[in-house]
């Protein structure tokens, strides 16, 4: 039932929204749906059964540079890399993972929106607070469906899940929150050219991620010669 309703709502979301897509800025959101989907392609383990990619910073980035509606079409490239890594997915979970991605998105640009955010801000400095509201608003909606479905399944407590998961992961969604303000900067000034080289950032943030995550649990971290 869980699933049944998280699915109706999540494509519902892309129903309601599919009219309002920035079509004029269609260069700018595929390329940006492609580097969320690669950038899908390399997820790092953090605890147990949960795993993070760099994927939700390509999102925000998105968010401030075309508007929220924007942000859930762009999200879909990590909906589906999921739906086929590390191995093909049955159709329900498929559409899980689909409408955990729009809802998400979804929530983090009605945050963002709420506080004053908007596309292509003047004042770069505008979005600051409004960006990490969405980042944390995007990680409390995608770990709480997450965790609740893993939880449903295994027949555990969802706050136990929860914490065995992905406490303290929120760090990183700020800080790719953080990584997208520079993004968003660079599209502004270069257009398409400033997104690519948006990628630089956010290979660093993976490596980085990686290697606290291999220090922290005792496994070889990444090179270190």
């Amino acid at each position: 039932m869980f699933i049944v309703v998280e699915s109706v709502a999540g494509l519902a979301v892309l129903a309601v929204s599919a009219p309002s897509i920035p079509l004029q800025e269609w260069s700018g959101m595929l390329l940006l749906a492609v580097l969320c989907g690669m950038a899908q392609m390399m997820p790092v383990r953090l605890r147990q059964s949960s795993t993070i990619s760099v994927s939700a910073g390509v999102t925000f980035a998105g968010l401030i540079l075309y508007g929220p509606v924007a942000a859930i079409w762009i999200n879909l490239g990590s909906a589906a890399v999921t739906a086929f890594r590390p191995n093909v997915k049955p159709l329900h979970k498929i559409l899980f993972n689909v409408s955990a991605h729009s809802l998400a998105a979804a929530a983090a640009g009605i945050s963002y929106m709420a506080v004053g955010g908007t596309s292509r801000p003047v004042l770069l400095g505008e979005a600051v607070v409004p960006v990490l509201l969405a980042a944390a608003v995007y990680y409390a909606v995608q770990t709480g469906l997450i965790s609740g479905i893993i939880a449903l399944t295994e027949q555990t407590s969802f706050l136990k899940t929860w914490d065995a998961n992905y406490r303290g992961s929120i760090l990183n969604f700020v800080g790719l929150g953080i990584i997208s303000l520079s993004a968003a900067s660079a599209g502004v000034s270069l257009g398409n050219a400033g997104i690519i080289i948006f990628s630089l950032p956010l290979v660093m943030a993976w490596y980085g991620f990686k290697y606290i995550q291999d220090s922290s649990s005792g496994r070889p971290a990444l090179n270190r010669g």
